[in-house]
């Protein structure tokens, strides 16, 4: 569409409003020229003419020609963009009425095994493909924090024919670890908390099978939504606190800034009934808004009071600028989040005991998996048991120095092969305290001392792991290459 000479410069009212508070906008003009951009929705004023608007929820775009008129339109309302999740949720990428049904029967009916009582853990694996010719589920199981499995995906109600499974599970509270062991992969896993009343069920999609057990497929955790509601509260694929929950979680996820105050106020104005929605909400508030916001504060108190101090929402006490933590406050299992993660492990840079020696969080830290939202496992046999191995952090610093001070390419042939043999047997943890001392290769300032103190600095920023892991990890190196 071509501009009259008489309408150039002219400006016309633009108002769009998104579907999700969380999704985001983009005009774009004939030229593909981006004009304006915003979250949830968007106010402008344009020169009349053909646009393209551009709708994203998480990984998914939607677009839209519009016409704007010399003297502007009526409000344009984007549509719902069905974006992936492993939540059968209405107006996503995989909705299934019929997974939709089988899961808001789970979350009604009593649990198919109950080896406690109080709450609920419910995990679904869902199969968003057409191929559902008979495959079945496994290598996914429920586990107490001492390791022992309580139970495995193939005990619970599998529904191939669907293309969706279930484990529901009635236990006491506490926490439990969600674990999936590939045939062909490392095993990983979820540390799941489970409140007195309140239910946590668990969302994933299955793996491709494997080579070994083509009729078998295992699911992904990667990619896993949760979702945590009063017991006996339905599934409900239309609530769109849900939706929006699940799109503050890719926000969290991917680094991108859609928090915005149409959001946020629609999460203050709920009733508290999602703590999922709440804790993501306060883990993106401290990230792209002043530390000090005072609604961080009142979603702390609203999931204390209505769920209790999960290890997500107390780790938001940690955010720079809260001051002192609490004294006795101590983090003896570890998070859902990998933002709640990084929050301990920078605080135990200053205190040590908020992550005891002996603390499943400790040991959890030899072994994690990279992924920029779920804290996810891979030291599968740890448990929580005392640390005789432990080291002050004064004595690990040390240590680390040493090792920063070695250099390699001096060794003789047999120091040389028994630090290969040291970094061949290591755990994740140390052969990463190896790596980033041995390979630290800094010129040394005029001062030492300074050296040493920047150099044992900027190891441990490389690691993002409690400190006490840092020092059990550091006494076996000691003891294996005889230092």
């Amino acid at each position: 569409m071509s501009v009259p000479s008489k309408a150039k410069g002219i400006k016309a009212p633009l108002h769009v409003g998104a579907a999700d508070a969380a999704t985001e906008i983009f005009l774009v003009d004939a030229h593909f020229n981006r004009q304006d951009k915003a979250v949830g929705e968007l106010r402008t004023a344009v020169t009349p003419g053909i646009y393209k608007l551009r709708f994203r929820a998480a990984q998914t775009l939607t677009d839209l020609l519009i016409e704007v008129p010399p003297a502007g339109g009526p409000p344009i309302k984007g549509p719902p963009v069905p974006f992936v999740t492993a939540m059968p949720l209405a107006h996503t990428a995989y909705p299934n009425p019929g997974h939709q049904q089988f899961v808001r029967d789970t979350t009604v009916n009593p649990g198919q095994l109950a080896p406690g009582a109080g709450c609920r853990l419910a995990v679904f694996v869902r199969d968003h493909t057409d191929q559902r010719s008979g495959l079945c589920w496994s290598g996914l199981g429920v586990h107490r924090l001492d390791g022992s499995l309580i139970a495995d995906i193939a005990a619970g109600n599998q529904a191939p024919a669907k293309g969706i499974a279930a484990l529901s599970l009635d236990l006491d509270p506490g926490t439990y670890r969600v674990r999936v062991s590939p045939i062909d992969a490392p095993a990983h896993e979820l540390f799941v908390p489970l409140a007195k009343d309140w239910q946590t069920q668990v969302f994933t999609f299955s793996g491709e099978p494997s080579s070994q057990t083509p009729r078998q497929r295992t699911p992904r955790l990667t990619d896993a939504s949760i979702r945590m509601a009063r017991l006996g509260a339905a599934f409900d694929p239309g609530d769109n606190l849900l939706r929006l929950a699940e799109l503050l979680r890719y926000g969290l996820e991917s680094g991108r800034p859609i928090l915005t105050e149409m959001a946020l106020a629609e999460v203050l104005d709920s009733d508290g009934s999602h703590p999922m929605l709440d804790i993501l909400t306060g883990h993106l508030l401290i990230r792209e808004r002043p530390v000090k916001h005072r609604s961080v504060e009142q979603l702390i108190e609203r999931v204390r009071r209505i769920i209790g101090d999960l290890p997500d929402i107390t780790a938001l006490l940690l955010r720079p600028g809260a001051g002192k933590p609490p004294q006795e406050l101590r983090f003896q299992t570890p998070p859902l989040l990998r933002s709640s993660w990084d929050l301990i492990v920078a605080a135990s840079r200053r205190r040590m005991g908020l992550v005891p020696p002996d603390s499943l969080t400790a040991q959890a830290g030899e072994g994690l998996v990279t992924h920029p939202l779920w804290l996810l496992n891979g030291h599968v046999d740890s448990s929580p048991k005392p640390a005789p191995d432990a080291m002050s952090f004064a004595e690990a610093s040390r240590l680390l120095h040493r090792l920063i001070e070695i250099d390699p390419d001096r060794l003789d042939d047999k120091s040389l092969s028994d630090l290969k043999q040291v970094m061949a047997e290591a755990s994740p943890l140390e052969q990463s305290l190896l790596n980033t001392t041995l390979l630290h290769r800094e010129s040394p300032p005029a001062d030492s001392k300074a050296r040493f103190a920047y150099s044992v600095s900027k190891v441990l920023k490389q690691i993002p792991v409690p400190t006490y892991s840092i020092t059990r990890s550091a006494n076996r190196l000691k003891k294996k290459l005889g230092l």
